[in-house]
């Protein structure tokens, strides 16, 4: 259930499957989920950070509970680990945005989340 949307304007290259396995596992970690239930996302993308076009990434991480002040901080300080060694993106070019999503409003097998928790 949780999803990791990431857009960078790194070399494509590097967005590799293996990268998006080596994401889901961050997450999972941070979040204490099954790696099973994770979603990850790469995307190149024509980006700019005020109004400099270097490196830069914005990640979107939805879950389905496990997003409050003090879980995000600790999501947020592993997923910036790990985008800055992998990506070699600096720690003040990127933002991370947390999305608390209602069971109700995430389908999966033709239901929602709110038939299985």
């Amino acid at each position: 259930m949780p999803t990791l949307e990431v857009q960078t304007n790194v070399d494509a290259s590097k967005l590799t499957p293996e990268l998006a396995g080596k994401a889901a596992q961050v997450v999972a970690d941070a979040l204490g989920k099954p790696k099973s239930y994770v979603i990850v996302s790469f995307k190149s993308a024509v980006m700019s950070m005020g109004g400099e076009s270097g490196p830069t990434a914005i990640a979107h991480l939805g879950s389905i509970g496990k997003i409050d002040r003090e879980m995000n901080k600790k999501t947020s300080k592993a997923l910036s680990a790990f985008l800055v060694k992998e990506l070699g993106l600096p720690e003040d070019k990127f933002y991370i945005m947390f999305h608390n999503l209602n069971k109700e409003n995430v389908g999966w097998k033709g239901t929602t989340f709110d038939d299985f928790l």
